[in-house]
């Protein structure tokens, strides 16, 4: 077995390598992260996670490194304990390796974090450096989150595995608070048995049995919020993703969900920009000129919103997840794009979260598998979504799926 300590090693030759252009990390020790590695090699050597090496998004707080949250208000910050998943995943035997960018405040402004498969596009946001890099192989999980795109669509993005979890599933203590009704912990990997093993050992949950090659996931192709958005490229991607799966066999039913889910994308960014305007109440009032303007406009179309719009928005996600539930009685699984696109030229946008905000807000786990190629050459994400608190069973799915069909 390679001890963490080389593990560690190698990890921090792949950054050397690769950091200067891709920019995923914030905040990084070498000398600090190698002495913890040798203590991990001789403490936690039977401990579950023992040998996983985790990069941290910077809203984490992190006892022993600075959490800076994206902003320059909080350049100076070094909270006093460790966020709740952190120290759970040190208690495990894990190794947090670094802090990586994130957007400010992950929301709309980007940090310097570069694609790795082309410099000159976005790793998407707001969990950019996370995202970027698995993706540049500087390790192979990463803690995020999603509010309303932040895992699936970087994911997607960057051609790596993306799991956002059932809402509260995983602690959200000592993280971020952006929106309370919205803001999931999730994470990266590399391939989808990275993700498993630090999921399973964060909630206990016992991993499901793998689903038979002949026994049949009931699937459903799904044009849900946000399809119309996403350009004819993925679409025709996916499309024949779909296809490929038929033509071996799969039964994949066609949903339409456009109209019965017509106001959630909508309603999700009410909450969103109104829950920021209220947890921001101190940045806003104290700092305002050191908020970028597209977080000022955040907070100002977050002030606009009326108590009456707010609660309203939040019905909205009620009867969302209502119908949902009598969608999830019939399929397993629903299969449709993880982005509107490939990742974006420039780094002044992340991307539109429109495939991602609608499952964020009616709270079931969401998978993205990097099965797609776009005109271009940059990856493209097949999402799955799932019934709430049955993770395990879409991840089940994810791994029948992944082996049943080729890269398209």
């Amino acid at each position: 077995m390679i001890s963490v300590y080389e593990q560690t090693q190698a990890a921090l030759r792949a950054i050397k390598a690769r950091e200067p252009e891709v920019r995923a990390w914030t905040h990084l020790n070498e000398e600090s992260v190698l002495e913890e590695a040798r203590a991990i090699d001789h403490r936690a050597a039977g401990e579950e996670l023992y040998g996983v090496i985790v990069a941290a998004k910077d809203i984490f707080e992190t006892a022993d490194m600075p959490t800076t949250y994206g902003s320059p208000i909080y350049k100076d910050y070094r909270p006093v304990r460790d966020a709740a998943v952190i120290a759970r995943l040190r208690e495990k035997g894990a190794l947090i390796l670094g802090k990586t960018f994130s957007t400010e405040f992950a929301s709309a402004f980007p940090g310097p974090t570069r694609n790795p498969h082309n410099l000159d596009h976005t790793p998407g946001g707001s969990s950019s450096g996370s995202a970027a890099a698995v993706a540049s192989g500087m390790v192979r999980v990463a803690l995020g989150t999603q509010t309303l795109g932040s895992i699936i669509r970087p994911a997607s993005y960057c051609g790596i595995v993306g799991f956002k979890p059932t809402y509260g599933r995983v602690s959200r203590s000592g993280v971020l608070n952006l929106s309370e009704t919205l803001d999931t912990v999730g994470f990266f990997g590399a391939i989808l048995e990275d993700v498993e093993r630090v999921f399973y050992s964060l909630t206990n949950e016992i991993a499901p049995a793998r689903i038979p090659n002949e026994k049949q996931p009931r699937l459903a192709f799904c044009k849900g919020p946000g399809w119309d958005d996403a350009n004819a490229g993925v679409q025709d991607r996916i499309g024949r993703y779909v296809d490929s799966l038929r033509e071996e066999g799969v039964f994949i039913e066609d949903l339409d969900l456009r109209s019965t889910l017509s106001e959630i994308l909508r309603a999700a960014q009410i909450v969103h920009d109104a829950e920021a305007y209220r947890n921001f109440t101190w940045e806003r009032t104290q700092h305002f000129d050191r908020l970028s303007a597209e977080f000022q406009n955040v907070l100002s179309r977050g002030e606009a919103v009326t108590e009456e719009a707010y609660e309203r928005a939040l019905i909205v996600g009620k009867v969302g997840r209502a119908q949902m539930q009598k969608v999830f009685e019939k399929f397993h699984a629903l299969i449709t794009l993880s982005a509107t696109q490939e990742a974006p030229a420039g780094l002044a946008s992340t991307g539109s979260p429109n495939m991602n905000a609608a499952w964020t807000f009616l709270r079931g786990p969401c998978v993205s598998l990097p099965k797609l190629k776009a005109a271009n050459g940059l990856p493209v994400g097949v999402q799955l979504i799932g019934k709430p608190f049955e993770d395990g069973q879409l991840l089940s799915c994810a791994h029948w799926l992944d082996a049943r069909c080729p890269n398209i």
